[in-house]
């Protein structure tokens, strides 16, 4: 009799671990699901942000540019005004950061994405000009901060998202 109840105890002790267990399995599943929505929220959040942040900088942008500023732009960097320079540094570094931001998050979006960012970005002189000069030279101005150092421990984390913007800058000037 004695072994009897040792028996049952270890029965009883059994079954409720496996109960316990399966309580934890299904927790873990739905922590899982939980985590699947937070994810999906927080990119919605984020495509949300970038869409407002891009929307700002556009604005903000436009409201600067005049008739001399576009000429200027398409006539290269050395034609701009030192005001003209920044605010066009501005715009450009803010552009790159948010792509590379997105890239380095591995966001699900399309090649065609960052080719039309990168197209809009270069299609004056002024854009070849500092994407040539924030990308391949190591020697920055004081009014340049550069996020990516293509030479340092950063490069190969950027290396698809420059070759896209490479690609672009090419086929630009191809068609010259």
């Amino acid at each position: 009799m004695n072994i009897d109840i040792v028996v049952i105890a270890q029965l009883i002790t059994g079954i409720a671990t496996l109960i316990v267990a399966s309580i934890l399995t299904w927790q873990m599943f739905l922590q899982k699901e939980l985590l699947n929505l937070s994810r999906k929220d927080a990119d919605k959040s984020i495509t949300l942000d970038v869409a407002k942040s891009w929307n700002n900088d556009d604005q903000w942008f436009v409201d600067k540019l005049d008739e001399e500023f576009i000429k200027n732009l398409s006539l290269g960097l050395s034609s701009l005004t030192d005001h003209q320079e920044i605010i066009f540094f501005t715009f450009f570094q803010t552009r790159i950061r948010i792509l590379g931001a997105q890239w380095r998050l591995n966001r699900q979006i399309s090649e065609d994405y960052y080719r039309n960012n990168f197209s809009l970005l270069l299609h004056t002189k002024s854009g070849q000009e500092l994407y040539k000069l924030l990308t391949r030279s190591g020697n920055y101005s004081n009014k340049v901060f550069s996020f990516v150092d293509r030479q340092g421990a950063k490069q190969k984390e950027y290396d698809g998202l420059f070759e896209i913007g490479d690609n672009i800058y090419k086929e630009i000037n191809e068609r010259k």
